[in-house]
C-alpha cells in the first residue's frame, strides 16, 4: 500500500513530515495542494524542488539555534513579512511583491492575513493586465478562503477580468454568484447593472454573428 499511495502515509511516520511540519503543512498532500502541484509520489522532482525553494525562503527568517531548530515564528514574524510585501507593492515592484505575498501564503496559510495576501497577488496581476493569471489567483482565494473577509471581492474582480477577456457569459455567472452568495453586500446593485449591460452586449454580438452582411 505504501508504495502505491506514499502521499497518504501519516506525516509523523517519515522524515519528510518533519520538514513539512516545520513549514506549517499538515502532510504531503496539503503541501502539494497549496502549491498547485500534482501528486508525484513520495517526493517527485517538482515537489522536491518546490519544497527546497520554500525552505530556502523560510531560512531567511530563521534564527539559528544550537540544535538547528531555533525558528523564529509566530506573531512577531508574519506581520513583518506582510509589511515587506506591502512595501514592495507600494514601491511599484510588482514582481517582487507577488513573490513576497506568495511566500507569506506558503509559510502562514492559516493566518487571517493570508486571505489578503492572496487577493493582493490577484490584484497585482490584474493591474498589470495579466487577466488569466489573475483569475487563477482569485480562484485560489475563493477555494482556500470561502469565508474570508476578501472573498466576496474575488467574485466581483473575477467578473471584471472575464469582461476584459471578452468572456461575457462567464462574467455574468460570477455576478450572479455574487448576488446569490452575498445578497446583502454592497456590490449587488453593481452586479445587476453589469448583468443588464452584458445581456445587451451578447444580444448585439448574436445579431452581428447572425447578420454578417450588416
Amino acid at each position: 500500500y505504501s508504495s502505491r499511495y506514499p502521499a497518504e502515509l501519516p506525516y509523523r511516520q517519515m522524515e519528510l513530515g518533519q520538514r513539512l511540519r516545520r513549514l506549517g503543512y499538515a502532510n504531503l498532500l496539503d503541501f502539494q495542494k497549496r502549491n498547485d502541484l500534482k501528486p508525484d509520489g513520495l517526493l517527485g522532482p517538482k515537489t522536491a524542488a518546490k519544497l527546497e525553494e520554500i525552505e530556502a525562503t523560510f531560512d531567511e527568517i530563521s534564527v539559528a539555534g544550537g540544535d538547528g531548530g531555533g525558528i523564529l515564528r509566530g506573531q512577531f514574524v508574519y506581520p513583518g513579512i506582510f509589511r515587506i510585501a506591502r512595501a514592495l507593492e507600494q514601491a511599484g515592484r510588482a514582481r517582487d511583491a507577488i513573490d513576497a505575498y506568495r511566500m507569506f501564503v506558503n509559510l502562514f496559510p492559516t493566518k487571517s492575513l493570508a486571505n489578503q495576501a492572496l487577493i493582493s497577488v490577484a490584484r497585482l496581476m490584474r493591474d498589470n493586465l495579466l487577466f488569466e493569471e489573475a483569475l487563477g489567483a482569485y480562484a485560489e482565494v475563493i477555494e482556500d478562503f470561502p469565508k474570508g473577509d476578501m472573498t466576496s471581492e474575488a467574485y466581483i474582480e473575477s467578473a471584471s477580468c472575464l469582461e476584459n477577456l471578452g468572456r461575457w457569459k462567464e462574467a455574468r455567472e460570477f455576478y450572479e454568484l455574487y448576488m446569490k452568495k452575498f445578497p446583502k453586500y454592497k456590490h449587488v446593485a453593481l452586479c445587476k447593472d453589469r448583468i443588464a449591460l452584458l445581456d445587451e452586449i451578447r444580444q448585439y454580438q448574436d445579431f452581428v454573428t447572425g447578420n454578417p452582411q450588416n
